[in-house]
């Protein structure tokens, strides 16, 4: 029975083929924003496909064909000349991908770095080379089309397919949920200092994009809350958070009403963000101390309580 740790997937026959199945797969990648670009003859910007992120940025895609009848591997000749020519474009690309049918090289991975600096430096497109192992990744995320292109995968030469069907699918659905999961944004808080009173407390924190994520996220909202408060959304750009320092007046004299997922004696700091079309959320929590002294109560915070709890909200912001 195939299965995503023991089973590659055949590599296409031509080139019209992989650039069906690199055009079905970016189609899911870009949510449907993705189109053809030409017909074979035309010029076509070295731009075999084209598309929208969920940045609503224009990325385009350059299909290479290899294999034993037309070489076997992309050059840095071959791939400054595609990207030359994406450079005209219309309109300006944010991102570029020569997808091709060869193993990754290292090679080319590193002319494409060296590209996408000198790109950087002049406000263009980052260049990136996808083996065939990446297009092979991707798309075993996407189930259906496994089964759209290599059909006989699950030809297993009986008549109950259904069994091994749905355990490849539950596999498929595991790792695509592990790789969004490992390209997930996430934020590192820091607490700066605090304030106390006999009945508030003022925490500054510094918030900033872990440097691990894939991308950056472009906006951003936060809150405190607790069993005894719960103050209003704050946006902010994405490009200002780690420079900036965050606090709010927070009044702990008033009843405390139930939550389920900060307690009476913690205070969390929440951030919500959209990334992949849903709203993501963030949840830091640090223990707050009550401690009754000479001159009256004085209100703490304590360490950081492990672990940083994550969420997915659908399609709404949660409030």
């Amino acid at each position: 029975m195939p299965n995503i740790t023991s089973s590659e997937l055949p590599r296409p026959k031509n080139w019209d083929e992989l650039e069906f199945i690199v055009w079905s797969l970016f189609k899911r990648i870009w949510k449907g924003h993705a189109t053809r670009h030409g017909r074979s003859g035309q010029r076509q910007q070295g731009v075999d496909i084209y598309g929208q992120n969920q940045e609503l940025q224009w990325e385009g895609v350059q299909v290479k064909g290899k294999t034993s009848r037309y070489g076997h591997k992309v050059t840095a000749r071959e791939l400054m000349i595609e990207v030359t020519k994406a450079k005209a474009f219309e309109p300006a690309l944010k991102h570029f991908i020569l997808a091709t049918s060869v193993p990754r090289d290292a090679a080319i991975q590193h002319t494409a770095r060296s590209l996408s600096v000198e790109n950087s430096a002049l406000g263009l497109f980052s260049v990136h080379v996808w083996g065939w192992e990446d297009v092979e990744e991707r798309i075993q995320e996407y189930p259906d089309l496994v089964r759209l292109h290599w059909p006989d995968m699950f030809k297993a030469g009986v008549k109950d397919v259904s069994g091994p069907l749905e355990h490849l699918s539950q596999q498929m659905r595991e790792q695509a949920k592990w790789v969004e999961e490992r390209e997930r944004p996430r934020f590192i808080c820091e607490k700066v200092a605090v304030s106390r009173g006999s009945r508030w407390l003022v925490p500054e924190f510094t918030i900033e994009q872990s440097p691990g994520a894939s991308q950056k996220v472009i906006d951003v909202w936060l809150r405190f809350r607790g069993a005894k408060f719960r103050t209003e959304w704050e946006h902010v750009s994405g490009s200002s958070v780690g420079r900036r320092r965050f606090s709010r007046e927070l009044d702990l004299d008033s009843q405390p009403r139930p939550d389920d997922l900060v307690k009476e004696d913690e205070m969390g700091l929440e951030i919500t963000f959209h990334w992949q079309r849903q709203w993501r959320r963030e949840l830091h929590r640090w223990l707050v101390v009550c401690r009754q002294l000479a001159g009256g109560t004085q209100w703490d915070l304590g360490e950081k309580l492990p672990p940083t709890l994550y969420f997915d909200d659908g399609a709404q912001m949660v409030t």
